[in-house]
């Protein structure tokens, strides 16, 4: 099941929906995405110095507390200033309203996808499981060495979450992952204790599972500065 859903993510059929398919329309539509309707386009103002004066002037900053929505939300403006900037490629002393997100890092997105794990499992999975390919007709390969391992699994589904990660938090300034993997609201091992014969058994497994939880959370972690090269900067 997980690598017919690797498969379905990176297919790039223009039939379908994926996450392959998101990327190449991206990369079609850079000319849309230009650094005034990044910052500007969902209500902020384009030029947060003059909007930081303006909140001064009406009062509209106290103590901690400024607009984060509205023509006056400076801090936010700044925000995405600086993210666009790592997009973009450029220096915040070069900035125009027509910078436009660079085409060779929706390249490496599209390498992301295009991972030697990712490209083994959906190999596997239109061989093996999607389709019924027998050993007769294709003596080239070792069967045995397509199937993938849990470890290349992950792999692939790492390079899926960060590519994600990177659309939808800093492309298209969506939604971030806080974390990747749901909070149970009782234990997921529940009623499965009459089936152990092993009384630690449920223990063991809920340790395992935090070990899990706790390296796929820090999946998204860096994946700006990985695909830029650079340090993410303050606004």
């Amino acid at each position: 099941m997980q690598g017919l859903a690797i498969r379905r993510l990176v297919d790039d059929d223009k039939r379908v929906i994926s996450l392959r398919r998101l990327v190449i329309d991206i990369r079609g539509s850079l000319d849309v995405l230009t650094r005034e309707v990044y910052v500007a386009g969902s209500g902020l103002p384009y030029g947060a110095d003059e909007a930081l004066q303006k909140a001064l002037a009406t009062g509209l900053v106290e103590g901690f507390w400024a607009p984060n929505t509205g023509p006056t939300a400076f801090f936010p403006s700044m925000q995405a200033h600086a993210a666009f900037d790592m997009l973009a490629g450029t220096q915040p002393d070069a900035r125009t309203r027509d910078d436009r997100i660079s085409a060779s890092l929706m390249k490496k997105l599209d390498d992301w996808l295009s991972d030697k794990d990712i490209k083994s499992i959906v190999d596997w999975s239109n061989k093996l499981v999607a389709h019924a390919a027998d050993q007769e007709r294709n003596q080239h390969l070792d069967f045995g060495s397509l199937r993938p391992t849990m470890a290349m699994v992950a792999s692939a589904q790492r390079r899926l979450v960060r590519t994600a990660e990177v659309i939808s938090a800093y492309i298209l300034r969506g939604p971030i992952h806080g974390a990747l993997v749901p909070v149970f609201q009782y234990s997921q091992f529940a009623k499965l204790e009459s089936a152990m014969s092993n009384k630690n058994a449920i223990k063991i497994a809920q340790r395992r599972w935090g070990e899990l939880a706790k390296d796929r959370d820090q999946w998204t972690s860096g994946v700006l500065e990985e695909l830029t090269g650079r340090p993410i900067s303050g606004p």
